[in-house]
């Protein structure tokens, strides 16, 4: 904030990006209040045109910064986009299973975010657990890393889960990556409209992704893909299980 309003004095145009539609006191952030106070007050005292990423942040914000005649006029949705790349052949496809363990044949389920608290890798892997005991999956993956990546880890070896679920890491080829799984799951309890939604989208892959924010903007339940509650851990088994199921 201290570098956009620094900006404004130059005598050039200028973008910048702050993670601010949801409200630092709503998510548990330290000197939360002040901070979404600061923030409030900057932002509607600034007069710049703010970008968001879904109509869903934009309302939120909105309603934020007061829902006034000005502030409607200032604020504008740009929807995060991908570019949709060539296709992976299946030697590419048959050499990234082969790296993480798994037979072509076998269903793979997978996710791509960083392991903090808004992804929900904890729920991913109790997801994961509960279609390993139901005897629908042998193997799933996560792309990405973050700071609950050891706590991940651990509980793995605790559940005897490490066998089933790889922690692929950081990686450049999420494209090919996505393409050498079969089902993306995105459990968020938050999202703006993510990036990797769309590049799952973009791979072809069925879809089942929290009913939040944007993702409704992406996702229309049942045509291109299946919204599920948050932490509703039956209704996410029900959905991925007819996924798994569904030649």
């Amino acid at each position: 904030l201290d570098l956009l309003l620094a900006a404004r004095s130059l005598p050039y145009p200028f973008v910048t990006t702050i993670h601010i539609t949801r409200s630092a006191k709503n998510l548990g952030a330290r000197f939360g209040w002040l901070r979404d106070w600061l923030t409030e007050k900057i932002l509607v005292k600034s007069g710049l045109d703010i970008i968001t990423v879904s109509s869903e942040m934009r309302r939120l914000l909105i309603e934020r910064l007061g829902n006034t005649e000005k502030i409607l006029r200032r604020v504008h949705v740009v929807y995060n986009g991908v570019r949709c790349e060539g296709q992976t052949d299946l030697d590419t496809r048959k050499r990234i299973r082969a790296e993480w363990g798994i037979q072509d044949y076998t269903p793979v389920i997978g996710s791509v975010g960083r392991m903090e608290e808004q992804k929900n890798p904890f729920f991913f892997l109790e997801l994961v657990s509960g279609l390993v005991s139901k005897g629908k999956l042998k193997k799933a993956v996560w792309i990405g890393d973050g700071r609950l990546r050891p706590e991940i880890t651990q509980r793995c070896k605790e559940t005897g889960m490490s066998v089933i679920l790889h922690i692929d890491g950081w990686r450049n080829d999420v494209i090919d990556r996505l393409r050498a799984i079969d089902i993306f799951i995105l459990p968020s309890r938050f999202e703006g409209l993510p990036l990797a939604l769309q590049q799952a989208m973009c791979a072809g892959l069925p879809v089942c992704a929290s009913d939040v924010d944007g993702m409704r903007e992406a996702i229309e339940d049942g045509v291109n893909g299946y919204l599920c509650q948050p932490d509703d851990k039956e209704q996410w088994l029900d959905k991925i299980s007819d996924l798994l199921g569904n030649r």
